[in-house]
């Protein structure tokens, strides 16, 4: 009898292994339990993508926002248009500063002092602020600034912001 070699004995277990062909179902046993057959037959195999012809899947974009472009350019969520044109719209509300309030009258009138320390009267109905502000409402030490801008959805909020006048720092004397 002849010895085969080590290496033509791997190279047939090896190939004996790579068959296409899928192994057949070994018969039951009587010691194999019934309901792990029955629970095995009772779940469906996995569907191949190429077991349905004909099939495909279509994406349809519309009413989808894209996902590459940033929120707030779209048409439904641009800022809105600030007609704002005097000279103080080109602050900060953080950057104005409250500094007087004449009451009394009808329509009071507030002093505003910008960085530079010029200051301008305003009155209910004012444009202030980058944003738009519009002065709602002259109080005796303070005013009531409402601003439109943008949540996080695009969506339009009104804000209102308090402006207070500080009060009046002692003078330091040098005792």
């Amino acid at each position: 009898m002849k010895k085969l070699s080590p290496a033509v004995l791997l190279l047939g277990v090896l190939l004996s292994g790579c068959s296409t062909r899928a192994p057949e179902p070994l018969a039951p046993t009587a010691s194999s339990p019934a309901p792990v057959a029955q629970a095995s037959a009772a779940m469906p195999a996995p569907a191949a993508e190429d077991s349905v012809p004909g099939v495909s899947y279509s994406y349809n974009p519309v009413g989808k926002r894209d996902p590459f472009r940033y929120p707030l350019d779209s048409p439904c969520c641009a800022r809105p248009l600030i007609d704002c044109q005097g000279p103080l719209c080109i602050y900060s509300l953080d950057e104005l500063k409250l500094t007087g309030v004449i009451s009394g009258m009808a329509n009071p009138v507030a002093v505003i002092e910008n960085p530079r320390g010029m200051a301008f009267p305003i009155s209910r109905g004012s444009k202030v602020g980058r944003n738009g502000g519009v002065v709602k409402k002259v109080l005796r030490d303070s005013i009531v600034v409402a601003e439109v801008t943008l949540d996080g959805q695009g969506r339009s909020r009104e804000y209102e912001t308090v402006l207070r006048m500080q009060p009046d720092l002692p003078l330091a004397t040098g005792e």
